[in-house]
């Protein structure tokens, strides 16, 4: 779903509400620059994973950045993770999952591999099977 908050003149935003997260659930949010500080991301993910007592996952968003002209929700990917235990093989399909359709511009095919790559880490270290400083 699409949707769009064109703000008249002389209107402000003053607040954003978000949802408090529950203590199952675990975020991160990777990206790809070409330098650390001050620049655009090249590629971009955000990953919220519920995660269960017995380690499965309940629920799943994952939405790309820099990917397309606004954020970009991958249910597809999400499916794949909800009701499994995360694993490497788990998460690799939720990147590959991330851009099945994926058509890329001539100029940016590089994006491809580097959204898959960071759907994959995400994932990962949101599940905690893999450390943040290991990726």
């Amino acid at each position: 779903m699409h949707r769009e908050n064109i703000l008249a003149a002389e209107e402000i935003l003053t607040a954003v509400w978000l949802p408090p997260q529950t203590q199952t659930n675990r975020s991160i949010y990777l990206q790809v620059a070409e330098r650390e500080a001050f620049d655009w991301p090249l590629a971009a993910v955000a990953v919220v994973l519920d995660i269960d007592a017995a380690d499965l996952c309940r629920q799943a968003s994952i939405v790309l950045g820099a990917a397309a002209p606004a954020p970009w929700r991958v249910r597809q990917a999400e499916a794949l993770l909800t009701g499994v235990k995360i694993s490497g093989k788990t998460a690799e399909a939720a990147g590959e999952a991330a851009l099945a359709g994926a058509i890329s511009l001539t100029q940016n095919a590089y994006k491809l591999p580097l959204l898959a790559t960071l759907v994959r880490r995400a994932v990962l270290v949101g599940a905690a099977t893999l450390p943040q400083d290991q990726f």
